[in-house]
């Protein structure tokens, strides 16, 4: 069972220039299916790995977006988030313990500048694009359920990637080259227990369109 709350603000300010969002919640997922313990009225010694719905999961945070129209050439797209999944109710996992795999933390800003039709750039654009991943955890949550369990979490750090492009519109043609991770930096995501996966290196990328 999936209870969700949801608070949603947003605001139009500096008389449309600025676009603002804020949005809360709180999401709670309970009767996650767990392993019934031994003790438990339910148990069967006959079915060891049987499973009641005994979890519950909780996750509380906040979202902030803010977009702005073009002025005098210049645009910004930008947003934060705050996020915190923990175990709230758990027959195997310490109550409290923080969930793998979503960051804590995590932004993202866009600049763009197109440039005036008047001048000799006309046509061109450049864009900046940055994003922050906070810290997050992948391996598995240790179990209380066995004695000194193997199971441990991984933390990974956050990092910063930098994006930037640069294109080009004359009548129906377009031209844009964009390089990704401009900085080269190193930096990791989780999916799943048994993967951690670093993120692309610095790449290039050109592309070409006409408009029929």
């Amino acid at each position: 069972m999936v209870n969700q709350y949801e608070l949603g603000i947003k605001n139009d300010l500096f008389k449309g220039l600025l676009s603002a969002n804020l949005t809360l919640y709180q999401i709670v997922n309970s009767n996650l299916a767990q392993t019934i313990l031994p003790g438990s009225p339910n148990y069967n010694p006959d079915r060891p790995n049987a499973q009641e719905l005994a979890g519950e999961v909780t996750s509380q945070g906040v979202e902030v977006d803010l977009t702005t129209k073009s002025f005098r050439g210049f645009s910004l797209i930008g947003g934060y988030s705050y996020n915190q999944t923990r175990y709230t109710q758990s027959n195997t996992y310490e109550v409290g313990s923080r969930l793998r795999y979503n960051p804590a933390h995590a932004a993202n800003a866009s600049v763009y500048y197109a440039f005036d039709r008047n001048t000799l750039l006309k046509g061109f654009d450049a864009g900046l694009i940055g994003s922050y991943v906070g810290g997050m955890v992948a391996g598995r949550n240790p179990r209380l359920t066995v004695a000194n369990d193997a199971y441990r979490l991984i933390p990974l750090p956050s990092f910063f990637q930098f994006d930037a492009s640069v294109g080009y519109v004359i009548n129906r043609l377009s031209v844009r080259v964009r390089t990704t991770n401009l900085l080269n930096r190193l930096g990791y995501y989780a999916h799943d227990d048994n993967s951690i996966n670093p993120i692309a290196p610095r790449q290039f990328a050109a592309t070409v369109s006409y408009q029929l």
